[in-house]
């Protein structure tokens, strides 16, 4: 099941067509796990009374049961996502647990980790909620997965990180710290300069503040050496007679 970009079924590699109903119940599940029958109910239809949102409940069920068997399972008035059924957000989270917890670098994590948003075009509360806890997941692993690379001098893949974490969220200072963190490993010293600056701009022109002291002290000395003018040089016996 797709829940990246957009919601998706898939029966082998064919698309298979349900109601909205059914898609938000099956994505609910996904990402909130097993729960009893009331409590879906009231979440999933808020503005319904008790008596209709049990109503919609049983309506979808019935839908899944006949025309999705094994999406999901009932027990003891429990539902819950049937574990076969995959889910593209299990990626995500399973190569950023590598990144975060294991000190890994897999080779297909930046592919992964930057994927699309959860479900864009859904406003309901607990899909905002989850897509906010996997977007900012996602920030930390991408600048995690940089820094591992740039301990191990992969300094391509790792600068491919940074600015993949600086497209998903411009506004984040340390999404571009890491990115001059890169550079100045390489040694590319005007480089990280610029991406400070980009950074300055960025927030200044966006929200009306500085960079933290911890980027500008990364920078200090470069940025000290970038904009002191040259020293004059001796004007002794240089005037003209």
């Amino acid at each position: 099941m797709t829940l990246i970009d957009r919601w998706e079924l898939r029966s082998g590699a064919d698309p298979v067509a349900t109601t909205p109903a059914v898609q938000r119940l099956a994505a609910f599940l996904a990402l909130q796990g097993p729960h009893d029958r009331a409590w879906i109910a009231g979440q999933l239809w808020p503005e319904c009374n008790e008596r209709h949102a049990h109503g919609a409940l049983r309506s979808a069920l019935w839908r899944i049961r006949h025309q999705h068997p094994g999406l999901v399972r009932t027990a003891r008035g429990a539902i819950a996502l049937d574990p076969a059924v995959r889910l593209d957000v299990d990626r995500i989270l399973s190569r950023a647990a590598a990144i975060l917890e294991e000190g890994q670098t897999p080779a297909d994590a930046l592919t992964v980790l930057s994927a699309g948003d959860l479900l864009p075009g859904w406003y309901e509360d607990w899909v905002m909620l989850h897509r906010e806890r996997l977007h900012q997941l996602q920030l930390h692993a991408l600048e995690h997965l940089a820094a591992l690379l740039t301990r191990d001098g992969d300094y391509h893949r790792a600068l491919q990180a940074g600015l993949t974490a600086v497209r998903l969220n411009p506004l984040r200072e340390s999404a571009h710290r890491v990115v001059a963190q890169v550079h100045l490993a390489e040694g590319n010293i005007c480089e990280a300069i610029r991406q400070y600056e980009q950074c300055r701009h960025i927030l200044a022109n966006e929200l009306g503040i500085v960079p933290t002291r911890h980027f500008r002290g990364l920078l200090a000395p470069h940025l000290a050496a970038h904009t002191t003018p040259p020293s004059p040089v001796a004007a002794s016996g240089s005037h003209l007679s």
